[in-house]
């Protein structure tokens, strides 16, 4: 089941949903304060990114942080439907470790989700091609890098094809 916040509503989408979230809330989950980083003014070489639930945002290196996804949509998916899985396919089975003691051990469930949010900074549909720029944080203050995130993405989609 899908959990929206803030009052959002859920609506089912093939084999995922999204949410439809009040106009002060946005995000997969509406759990972006809606606009925060429109009046944040990073340098020209950072990216604003908002933190979930909260009226704080930080300014990331694009260079080091950003990440740039894209997809070829031959099967005439929705950009929402394709976003809502791809998030949670980075969420849920993209491995991304997130302890805050590692030397506790846990089940792998928690330490993947954990408080891993992914911020998504742009999604443009061309043509028939998605490109997404995303930012994944393993906390409000601490950033995942690029090379980290798409090095255990690319393991993970290996392992799953295996």
């Amino acid at each position: 089941m899908a959990t929206c916040y803030n009052g959002g509503t859920c609506q089912d989408r093939l084999e995922t949903y999204v949410c439809e979230c009040p106009t002060d809330w946005e995000g997969v989950h509406c759990h972006l304060v809606a606009g925060i980083c429109k009046n944040r003014n990073c340098n020209t070489t950072h990216v604003c990114v908002a933190a979930a639930f909260e009226r704080s945002q930080i300014c990331v290196d694009e260079e080091k942080h950003l990440i740039q996804l894209s997809y070829d949509n031959t099967a005439g998916v929705p950009i929402e439907t394709f976003q809502a899985r791809l998030l949670d396919f980075i969420l849920h089975h993209g491995r991304l470790p997130v302890l805050s003691n590692p030397n506790q051990r846990t089940r792998r469930q928690e330490q993947t989700i954990g408080e891993v949010q992914v911020f998504v900074v742009s999604a443009v549909e061309q043509g028939d091609r998605f490109v997404f720029e995303i930012v994944v944080l393993k906390n409000p203050s601490d950033v995942f890098t690029k090379d980290a995130v798409l090095t255990i993405l690319a393991v993970t989609c290996r392992d799953i094809s295996k």
